[in-house]
């Protein structure tokens, strides 16, 4: 016997039984609870559920996902056997096992992966269902993958109007901070800290939305802005000086794994500027950040570029990295006592408030 829930979002369940191969309907979505019985060894049980999205923007529309073996009841023995399209990506979590699938030949194109769990629970009489925790289980998602260079067009797209939108103000502000600046460095570094040392990082829903940015002018009239709206407004304050800087997308929660997939696992925005050959991350979030120096070494991130090519990368450590440690120490003396001071300037990785 086998009981089951609509709250689980079931819209209808399919019986074949061992002796008659013929699938029959047994449940259409009604609300409320409903149990099977006379379940017998080599039964198939299937379901229909609704697809469920990403909660994150238009890439609900993008990205999907799907539970399709969520474990909620007691079971000695659970066969899944999934049938996909070959551009779908199942993605497995397991409960106290880790079940290995046995790979079935494709059938009309479509990949068919069999997993067998055992509950490991002994048969005996008892008056409470067995813990849930202690049971063996599966949890799948399925997931259509996308190229990340999809996903870095379209946020391209969605933040280049902010870019361009050739306000005087901007253009004053430039003029006005790059004066007597001569290398395309000295006036990347003139925005850098005029941006760092003047706007207050804030993060407040009245005045920001989730990924767009606000204008460039605004930003420069109010002196508040997050991590997305620093990182626009240094970018089209360059674009006036004929200096090229994309915005990245950064995962600050996840490390770089190949086998990320496609969707938003970004929380935060810096800039890349490449300037006399050396390439430069810039985290305009802090006026503690030395220009070019963050700390996001082995973060995964994105580059947002129309480039087909486009992926995932890593922050790795740029040449121009410097970890230096200078202590200098004056003792003095006299007859009645003896003064020590030292200071210890350290630049580098391990730690980012010292500014050149």
């Amino acid at each position: 016997m086998k009981e089951y829930s609509s709250m689980n979002g079931v819209k209808r369940f399919y019986l074949e039984k061992e002796n008659n191969p013929n699938l029959q309907e047994i449940y259409k979505e009604k609300g409320g609870n409903f149990v099977i019985e006379n379940l017998a060894i080599g039964d198939i049980l299937a379901w229909e559920t609704p697809k469920t999205s990403s909660s994150c923007s238009m890439f609900g529309n993008i990205v999907s996902s799907r539970d399709l073996a969520s474990k909620k009841y007691a079971d000695l023995n659970q066969h899944y056997l999934f049938v996909y399209p070959k551009d779908v990506f199942l993605k497995n979590s397991f409960q106290n096992t880790n079940i290995v699938p046995t790979f079935l030949p494709q059938k009309q194109g479509y990949v068919q992966e069999h997993y067998y769990a055992s509950s490991g629970i002994d048969v005996q009489e008892e008056y409470h269902t067995p813990l849930i925790l202690d049971q063996k289980a599966i949890r799948t998602e399925a997931i259509k993958p996308l190229q990340w260079s999809y996903f870095a067009a379209w946020y391209k797209k969605l933040i280049t109007p902010k870019i361009d939108e050739n306000n005087k103000v901007v253009k004053a502000k430039v003029v006005e901070i790059t004066q007597g600046k001569t290398s395309d460095l000295e006036k990347a570094k003139a925005i850098y800290y005029y941006i760092t040392k003047n706007v207050k990082y804030i993060n407040n829903r009245s005045i920001q939305t989730g990924m767009v940015p606000q204008l460039p002018s605004k930003v420069i009239s109010s002196n508040l802005g997050d991590c997305k709206d620093v990182g626009t407004l240094f970018i089209a304050m360059c674009k006036e000086v004929n200096i090229k800087a994309i915005p990245i997308l950064v995962a600050t929660d996840y490390t770089y794994n190949p086998s990320l997939i496609p969707k938003n696992i970004f929380n935060h925005l810096m800039v890349k500027v490449t300037l006399q050959k050396e390439n430069y991350f810039l985290d305009l979030t802090s006026s503690e950040n030395p220009f070019g120096y963050h700390n996001e070494i082995g973060h995964a991130y994105l580059e947002i570029t129309e480039d087909s090519t486009t992926t995932l990368q890593q922050f790795m450590y740029p040449s121009y990295y410097k970890k230096i440690t200078k202590t200098n120490g004056t003792i003095k003396l006299n007859e009645k006592e003896a003064t020590l001071q030292v200071k210890e300037t350290k630049i580098g990785d391990v730690v980012t408030h010292i500014t050149d």
